[in-house]
């Protein structure tokens, strides 16, 4: 996946970006949302030669979107179905149980992401690199 953006903000070891808001950007998770909901911003390792208000062009492996789309859409549903499942096996457990089973287990993938996520920005490990400054 390539993305255009502007770099808003340096700091000693990374870059902000500031990207548009695409409909790809709900199956992504590289990105979080800038302050006033116009934009995705992105961390990127901080190259030589940057400054605020350069073009970029930035870039991360396919197979990431892949795993993003499989991690935020299709694992949490096998989950959510496998603890629905797993709750009715219990004598006597009503059908409010299973679901709330259900809905844990649905939990456990954005659980997950979220303190890989954290350990990422922790190490300085991002998800874009850039390809090319314009």
């Amino acid at each position: 996946m390539k993305e255009a953006g502007t770099i808003i903000k340096i700091t000693e070891k990374k870059a902000n970006v500031l990207l548009s808001r695409e409909l790809s950007c709900a199956a992504c998770n590289h990105c979080h949302s800038a302050e006033d909901g116009t934009g995705m911003i992105a961390e990127v390792d901080l190259i030589p030669g940057l400054s605020i208000g350069d073009s970029v062009l930035l870039e991360s492996k396919p197979v990431k979107q892949v795993t993003a789309v499989f991690l935020i859409f299709i694992l949490p549903l096998i989950l959510f179905i496998a603890g629905f499942l797993l709750a009715q096996q219990i004598p006597g457990a009503p059908e409010i149980a299973a679901f709330l089973f259900g809905i844990i287990f649905a939990a456990i993938p954005y659980t997950v992401i979220y303190l890989l996520r954290k350990s990422k920005e922790k190490n300085g490990n991002f998800d874009f690199v850039i390809k090319k400054i314009t």
